[in-house]
């Protein structure tokens, strides 16, 4: 797993120039790096005439070492917005070992007025003050950022040579253009090694191109065995030299929007906030949407609480766990702030010690080094989490969706929803799908399952013969548990500002109620509440707050049934056809969330919808294999079948 992350260490010349005290190195020519890096990364890769000369509707993926001062991503996203199709979209991707400090990076940011001059002048100010706003903490991995409408930024945060290989080979021939920046090779030579250029070369579209200041000669052999076209170019100022390079190949790339355009169809099954999540992931999708919820309305299921805590669940050690919820969490964050009108009411969570063994869990998590300070902090009792909060589900699943609708219908896209409409079988029929139902079949290119723990129940297992069912939960493996909360009028001197968590939890109140819960049972699937319950949730209400509740203040109470998994993370990824490993084309899961959907549904979404058009992905490879629904198909046959 990656190492914590740490800021770099910066002094500034009189020009306001940065230069590394690690390296010794500027991160560009002093007082000319504008003009370094427009003639260096983007007139190299031949921008802005790619764009110009593309068709009107494209999605452009450029990547680059060594985020910096992010300049070389200002300045691209200036000339895209300037040049590129008003319908075309940029994806930029860049890994960045030692991240400037958000001082550091706002006060290098404001020494280029001039990049806010000029007719885009108010939408690159925009991606600016977004991007200062948006700037990471520092946790390893993949953040991404919604910088513009037509603009997102990846940026990994880690050692590129442990991010970049893996991610190269899941994510293929995928990027148009390169900018390999950095430090000098002399300055940083652990970056310049042969991984690298053989993941830039691996990752390179037909005919994609790279950059690089540089001309050592162990850099262009590198880059030439790494299979690509490498030539020498007049470098930029007083350097003589620098290098340029193509890929030459012929594999199509995997792009449902290009190859297959608005003949095709994706339907989502579901009516919660995975498939909310989702539908707005996919917005840009030029087929038809169909979205069919068993409910007569969203967030009937178990998206349905009055209140739902958002906050990422920290454990002791540094694993994939850890690193998914934490970046779950910030990409829920933001999505929140983005697609709803009150966003995520970031009053804090309380993580409380009841017992010293529980304190002494908390302060061993307190100390994990990749956990940055800003996202967790020790109080005297227990762990404080500042800008996690809760939302109200149903409220924020409807406008989710609501302003995925509008944006699709301001593009002239076709969206259905379908309510009350319960998908009770799949079968494959080609290159198709039949989805059935009581009002009769629907065909699609393309399904996702986010119905929970039903929805993965219902997909067909078939074989040859057309004639064999399977119940997929022996491979899915999503598991329901039945879940209750229980509402209770507030007390006067309740005194509750943040979302408080011990074994249960209790949220600030709504309304003057207080929502509380969740009792966690493996053995039912009933949706009826019963008082046993109500008692548990009132027993550990009052272990909260230190008050005594009874039944006469309970309002109401509510049970739904939430899929899970045995590790506890999410199903992403394509549908399992048999126990070896082996997938249906063109259906997909998004189920297992459990109890922190609201945490995980937006990222997972991001995720999936990347996997389905063919885009690189929000999180690091090792996550994406973590989530794929394969995993336990994997492990079982590692383990000669035994489960």
């Amino acid at each position: 797993m990656s190492e914590p992350i740490s800021y770099a260490r910066l002094k500034f010349d009189a020009s306001g120039t940065p230069e590394s005290e690690l390296h010794g190195d500027v991160y560009f020519t002093r007082g000319q790096g504008i003009a370094e890096s427009t003639y260096v990364f983007l007139q190299q890769n031949d921008f802005p005439t790619r764009w110009q000369r593309a068709q009107a509707q494209g999605h452009w993926v450029i990547a680059e070492t060594g985020f910096g001062t992010s300049l070389n991503f200002l300045l691209t996203a200036k000339a895209f917005l300037q040049h590129a199709g008003a319908n075309s979209s940029l994806q930029f991707i860049s890994f960045e070992k030692f991240p400037l400090s958000p001082q550091d990076f706002a006060a290098t940011v404001a020494q280029w007025p001039e990049l806010q001059c000029g007719d885009d002048a108010s939408a690159i100010t925009g991606i600016i003050t977004a991007l200062i706003e948006k700037y990471p903490m520092p946790l390893p991995g993949f953040h991404r950022l919604q910088l513009h409408p037509r603009i997102t930024l990846d940026l990994y945060l880690g050692d590129v040579l442990e991010g970049l290989p893996e991610w190269a080979q899941r994510q293929g021939a995928k990027v148009d253009a390169w900018y390999l920046d950095g430090f000098a090779p002399s300055k940083n030579p652990d970056m310049w090694q042969p991984e690298l250029y053989r993941a830039i070369a691996h990752t390179l579209k037909a005919n994609g191109t790279m950059a690089t200041f540089t001309a050592t000669g162990a850099v262009r052999r590198g880059l030439t065995a790494a299979g690509l076209r490498v030539k020498k170019v007049a470098g930029f100022a007083s350097k003589r030299e620098m290098l340029v390079a193509r890929r030459q190949h012929t594999e199509a790339p995997a792009n449902l929007l290009h190859h297959h355009g608005s003949t095709q169809s994706i339907h989502i099954i579901g009516g919660g906030i995975a498939a909310a999540c989702l539908l707005t992931e996919l917005r840009d999708f030029p087929g038809t949407v169909v979205l069919h919820n068993a409910g007569d309305d969203f967030a009937n299921g178990a998206s349905g609480n009055p209140q739902a805590a958002v906050y990422p669940p920290l454990q002791a050690q540094w694993n994939r766990f850890s690193a998914f919820y934490g970046h779950a969490f910030l990409y829920a964050n933001s999505f929140y702030q983005q697609h709803t009108e009150l966003g995520l009411q970031s009053c804090g969570v309380e993580l409380q010690a009841a017992t010293t063994t529980d304190r002494e869990r908390l302060q061993k998590v307190a100390a994990v080094p990749h956990y940055p300070h800003e996202l967790v902090q020790w109080h005297e009792n227990g762990l404080h989490i500042p800008q996690a909060g809760w939302v109200a589900p149903a409220t924020t699943v409807k406008q989710i969706v609501a302003s995925a609708l509008s944006y699709r219908n301001k593009k002239g896209l076709t969206t259905e929803i379908h309510h009350q409409q319960s998908i009770t079988g799949l079968q494959k029929k080609g290159t198709q799908w039949l989805l059935y139902s009581a009002n009769g079949a629907y065909t699609a290119s393309q399904v996702v399952l986010c119905s929970g723990y039903q929805g993965v129940a219902v997909y067909e297992q078939e074989h040859e013969n057309n004639s064999t069912r399977q119940d997929s939960h022996n491979l899915a493996r999503v598991r329901p548990v039945r879940g209750q909360i229980t509402v209770v009028r507030a007390k006067p001197d309740h005194n509750i500002t943040h979302v408080r968590c011990q074994k249960g939890y209790v949220l600030p109140p709504l309304q003057g109620r207080l929502c509380t819960g969740a009792t966690f049972d493996k053995t039912s699937c009933s949706e009826a509440t019963t008082e046993a319950d109500n008692r548990a949730n009132l027993e550990q209400l009052e272990a909260l707050l230190h008050i005594h509740y009874q039944q006469d203040d309970i309002v109401t109470a509510r049970a739904s049934v939430r899929a899970t998994t045995p590790d506890h993370l999410p199903l992403v990824g394509p549908a399992l056809r048999t126990a070896t490993g082996a997938h249906w084309q063109g259906l997909w899961l998004l189920s297992g969330l459990g109890s922190r959907g609201f945490t995980s549904a937006p990222i997972c979404a991001a995720t999936l919808a990347a996997q389905i058009l063919g885009k690189p992905m929000a999180l690091s490879s090792d996550l994406i294999k973590a989530l794929q629904p394969s995993r336990f198909a994997r492990r079982e046959q590692k383990r000669g079948g035994k489960r």
